[in-house]
């Protein structure tokens, strides 16, 4: 009976150290933990009045549109990596602008986000935009092209054909 304790230790062992194998190859990335042996318990003592307390600050709670660029990617394959950074820089600023504007008119507030990769690759298309809550996606998002979808999009509410994409899949 050792014997076969033995044997089922040392198969599976070797279970595990082949699917890490595998899976590492695969990926190119350590294998996913199991919850279980992560400390649940540490992600239960956030305090939710300090993150509403975070959303009021920076006016997210308001936020009418919110645009999600593609920018900063870690394997730039829609633009370059500094287009992407151009354009974001100036994102930033125009909504900084856009909402400093309108600090006293609670109908148009905008959130930006980064995103690392929206997950449409194909070359010489981007950086990619999506606004939301429309779900109206953009390609060709340079500093210039951001400028016609803030002023025309999100302050008038009127899409920019010229660069839209994805038109079945918008939000109506």
């Amino acid at each position: 009976h050792e014997m076969i304790f033995i044997l089922f230790i040392v198969v599976s062992m070797l279970q595990t150290f082949f699917c890490f194998r595998v899976n590492y190859r695969i990926t190119k990335s350590p294998p996913i933990i199991p919850s279980r042996i992560l400390n649940p318990s540490r992600f239960m003592t956030v305090d939710n009045g300090i993150l509403d307390a975070t959303c009021n600050r920076m006016g997210m709670k308001l936020s009418s549109k919110h645009i999600f660029l593609c920018a900063d990617q870690t394997k730039p394959k829609c633009c370059n990596l500094e287009a992407g950074i151009t354009s974001w820089n100036h994102l930033k600023k125009r909504v900084k602008e856009i909402n400093g504007a309108n600090s006293t008119n609670d109908s148009i507030k905008v959130s930006r986000t980064k995103a690392n990769c929206l997950q449409v690759c194909i070359q010489n298309s981007g950086p990619i935009a999506v606004v939301y809550p429309e779900g109206i996606w953009y390609h060709s998002c340079t500093p210039e092209v951001l400028d016609s979808i803030l002023d025309s999009h999100i302050l008038k509410g009127i899409p920019v054909e010229q660069y839209r994409f994805n038109r079945d899949n918008a939000i109506t």
